[in-house]
């Protein structure tokens, strides 16, 4: 998956450290129903920017595409039935590791986590 600026970059970031690894969000966040644990597009768009940003739903349009985004069925609402969606976090990440961006500076980052011994520290 090729990574288009660094608002991509921040998408990804808040995808992953802000949904745990079954996809859930840690923590509660207004306009967002968390109790069946999938989410609607604009849910999620809302979580990453705005509801109304095109370009949120672009990104999650791509996400959809390389499967890191997965059908999680229906849900009912007043007038309809909406699509719902669960976060594959490892997906996530191996896209990530794959691409350009992230090749292209793994040694560098590599060795400035091993000059300041944070290597292995993440929580």
């Amino acid at each position: 998956m090729e990574i288009r600026g660094e608002k991509e970059l921040q998408y990804i970031n808040k995808l992953y450290f802000e949904f745990r690894d079954d996809g859930v969000l840690r923590k509660a966040v207004n306009k967002i129903r968390r109790k069946d644990q999938r989410y609607t597009k604009s849910e999620i768009a809302e979580f990453l920017n705005h509801e109304h940003d095109s370009y949120a739903h672009e990104f999650l349009d791509k996400l959809i595409e390389h499967d890191i985004l997965k059908h999680a069925g229906k849900r009912k609402t007043a007038s309809n039935q909406v699509d719902t969606w669960k976060l594959d976090k490892g997906k996530l990440l191996d896209e990530y590791i794959e691409s350009r961006r992230f090749q292209e500076h793994k040694e560098l980052n590599a060795a400035a986590l091993d000059h300041i011994g944070e290597a292995f520290k993440f929580n």
